[in-house]
């Protein structure tokens, strides 16, 4: 009797702990990573490329450096009282101060991996009045991916 009460208890106590090991790994998963803003730079534009691409100068602890990277679609002014015609980069005009929001996209091609750099938001420093972009106003670059309708 002894023993059967010994092998029971310690079937229940091999039970609990599977349970609470069980119950700790589903806590144990990551959670999501703190917000946090987007990596951005300032310069001068000095040319627009086929495929939305963009060319900025900057400064950089005191040396002049050239900076490349994609738009994903036409920019969209921000704000609601504005009209939701969308401006491609090419409309910008070159020598505009702008600053950048993007992120950094690793690609991975056959051989190597790169890094292509995607503009979220464009903010046009000193404004464009070709444009009708008052000074600091940001245009919206990021095109959010549809969901796949397959999934359900």
């Amino acid at each position: 009797m002894r023993k059967t009460l010994r092998s029971a208890s310690s079937f229940f106590c091999a039970g609990v702990l599977a349970s609470v090991y069980v119950g700790d790994g589903a806590s144990a998963q990551k959670s999501p990573s703190a917000a946090r803003s987007a990596p951005q730079i300032s310069g001068r534009l000095i040319g627009t490329g086929a495929m939305r691409r963009i060319i900025l100068e900057h400064q950089q602890n005191g040396k002049e450096g050239t900076f490349f990277a994609k738009a994903q679609g036409a920019c969209q002014r921000s704000g609601s009282g504005h009209a939701a015609e969308p401006i491609e980069i090419y409309q910008i005009p070159k020598g505009s101060r702008l600053t950048l929001f993007y992120v950094a996209h690793v690609v991975a091609t056959k051989t190597t991996r790169k890094t292509e750099n995607i503009v979220l938001a464009i903010r046009l420093d000193d404004g464009s009045a070709e444009l009708g972009i008052g000074k600091g106003e940001t245009l919206s670059c990021y095109k959010a991916t549809e969901p796949d309708s397959r999934k359900k």
